[in-house]
C-alpha cells in the first residue's frame, strides 16, 4: 500500500469512527445519501469517504479482480469490505 492509499483508508475510517460516535440510538434512523444496492444504509459521510477512496485509489481499475466493487456500493465488494448496522466496519 502506498503512502497516499494508507492516507486515503485513513480518512475513511475518520469517517466511521466520527459516524458512530454522533450515532443516533439504534431505533432511530440513519439518513443517508449516495450509496445503492447493499450500501443504501451507508451514512452519507461514509458514502463520500469510499468514493473520494475508490476515486483516488484507482476503484475504475479494479474489474477482474473478484470483487464485485462499485463507487455506489461499498458494501458489496466481497472479500474487501465489511458492513454492518449502517457503517463500513471493515476495509
Amino acid at each position: 500500500m502506498t503512502l497516499r492509499h494508507a492516507l486515503l483508508v485513513g480518512m475513511l475510517i475518520d469517517a466511521v469512527l466520527a459516524t458512530e460516535a454522533a450515532a443516533p440510538a439504534a431505533s432511530a434512523a440513519v439518513t443517508t445519501t449516495g450509496c445503492t444496492g447493499a450500501s443504501a444504509g451507508l451514512a452519507a459521510d461514509q458514502c463520500a469517504a469510499w468514493g473520494k477512496f475508490w476515486d483516488d485509489a484507482g476503484g475504475p481499475n479494479w474489474g477482474g479482480k473478484g470483487q464485485n466493487c462499485s463507487k455506489s456500493d461499498p458494501c458489496d465488494c466481497r472479500y474487501a469490505v465489511k458492513c454492518s448496522g449502517g457503517s463500513i466496519t471493515t476495509m
